[in-house]
Protein backbone atom coordinates (compact mmCIF):
# COMPACT_ATOMS: atom_id res chain seq x y z
CA UNK A 1 0.00 0.00 0.00
CA UNK A 2 1.32 3.23 -0.67
CA UNK A 3 -0.41 7.34 0.31
CA UNK A 4 -0.67 9.58 -2.98
CA UNK A 5 -1.18 12.80 -2.55
CA UNK A 6 -3.45 14.94 -4.67
CA UNK A 7 -1.43 16.41 -7.65
CA UNK A 8 1.06 13.60 -8.34
CA UNK A 9 -1.32 10.81 -8.79
CA UNK A 10 0.40 7.97 -11.23
CA UNK A 11 -0.93 7.51 -14.44
CA UNK A 12 -1.80 4.18 -14.15
CA UNK A 13 -4.10 5.59 -11.21
CA UNK A 14 -6.09 8.25 -13.43
CA UNK A 15 -6.46 5.80 -15.96
CA UNK A 16 -9.07 3.83 -13.77
CA UNK A 17 -11.05 7.30 -14.18
CA UNK A 18 -12.05 7.77 -17.41
CA UNK A 19 -13.26 11.36 -16.48
CA UNK A 20 -10.06 11.98 -14.69
CA UNK A 21 -9.59 15.95 -15.19
CA UNK A 22 -6.48 18.38 -13.98
CA UNK A 23 -7.18 20.65 -11.43
CA UNK A 24 -5.62 24.20 -11.61
CA UNK A 25 -6.15 24.60 -7.69
CA UNK A 26 -4.66 21.39 -6.56
CA UNK A 27 -0.43 21.53 -6.21
CA UNK A 28 1.55 19.49 -8.27
CA UNK A 29 4.89 19.71 -6.60
CA UNK A 30 3.77 17.02 -4.18
CA UNK A 31 6.53 14.22 -3.53
CA UNK A 32 5.29 11.14 -5.12
CA UNK A 33 3.63 7.75 -3.35
CA UNK A 34 5.09 7.00 0.02
CA UNK A 35 4.75 3.78 1.64
CA UNK A 36 1.59 3.29 4.08
CA UNK A 37 4.50 2.77 7.37
CA UNK A 38 6.87 6.12 6.47
CA UNK A 39 3.53 8.16 6.18
CA UNK A 40 2.03 7.15 9.57
CA UNK A 41 5.71 7.40 11.60
CA UNK A 42 4.69 11.11 10.54
CA UNK A 43 1.57 10.93 13.01
CA UNK A 44 3.30 8.68 15.99
CA UNK A 45 6.05 10.80 16.08
CA UNK A 46 5.93 12.02 20.23
CA UNK A 47 8.88 14.06 20.31
CA UNK A 48 10.15 16.80 18.69
CA UNK A 49 13.38 19.58 19.04
CA UNK A 50 12.59 22.69 19.65
CA UNK A 51 13.65 24.00 16.07
CA UNK A 52 11.35 21.55 14.45
CA UNK A 53 8.56 22.83 16.91
CA UNK A 54 9.23 26.54 15.58
CA UNK A 55 9.03 25.41 12.01
CA UNK A 56 5.53 26.58 10.43
CA UNK A 57 3.50 24.92 9.38
CA UNK A 58 3.91 22.61 12.59
CA UNK A 59 4.65 19.50 12.25
CA UNK A 60 2.06 16.67 10.85
CA UNK A 61 0.14 15.73 13.76
CA UNK A 62 0.86 18.07 16.31
CA UNK A 63 -1.70 19.71 18.24
CA UNK A 64 -1.14 23.65 17.70
CA UNK A 65 -2.04 24.68 21.00
CA UNK A 66 0.01 22.00 23.19
CA UNK A 67 3.59 22.29 20.99
CA UNK A 68 5.28 22.86 24.53
CA UNK A 69 4.06 18.96 25.42
CA UNK A 70 6.34 17.38 22.07
CA UNK A 71 9.78 18.39 23.59
CA UNK A 72 11.62 16.19 25.20
CA UNK A 73 11.40 15.70 29.16
CA UNK A 74 15.12 16.86 29.58
CA UNK A 75 14.74 19.88 26.66
CA UNK A 76 11.50 21.07 28.04
CA UNK A 77 13.53 21.01 31.52
CA UNK A 78 16.48 23.03 30.26
CA UNK A 79 13.77 25.36 28.27
CA UNK A 80 11.63 25.99 30.95
CA UNK A 81 13.57 25.41 33.86
CA UNK A 82 10.03 23.22 35.14
CA UNK A 83 8.94 19.53 34.56
CA UNK A 84 6.02 19.79 31.95
CA UNK A 85 3.68 18.32 35.11
CA UNK A 86 4.74 21.88 37.05
CA UNK A 87 4.01 23.76 34.02
CA UNK A 88 0.81 22.81 33.42
CA UNK A 89 0.00 23.65 37.20
CA UNK A 90 0.56 27.40 36.45
CA UNK A 91 -2.15 29.76 35.15
CA UNK A 92 -2.76 29.62 31.58
CA UNK A 93 -1.90 33.70 31.10
CA UNK A 94 1.62 32.55 32.35
CA UNK A 95 2.20 29.42 30.32
CA UNK A 96 1.04 31.18 27.37
CA UNK A 97 3.94 34.08 28.11
CA UNK A 98 6.66 30.65 28.73
CA UNK A 99 5.33 29.68 25.23
CA UNK A 100 5.29 33.15 23.71
CA UNK A 101 9.15 33.69 24.50
CA UNK A 102 10.27 30.42 23.21
CA UNK A 103 8.13 30.59 20.13
CA UNK A 104 5.70 27.87 20.85
CA UNK A 105 2.66 29.84 20.77
CA UNK A 106 0.69 30.45 17.06
CA UNK A 107 -0.75 33.96 17.71
CA UNK A 108 -2.76 33.15 14.26
CA UNK A 109 -4.68 30.96 16.89
CA UNK A 110 -6.12 34.37 18.46
CA UNK A 111 -7.61 35.48 15.46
Amino acid sequence: MVVVRAGSEPPQFKALFPWWGEWEEVPTDQPGPVSVPEELKKFLQTEYTLQELQMRPVPVGCDPLRLEQYLSPSEFTAMFAMTKKDFLNHQPWKQRKLKIQYGLFLTSLLS
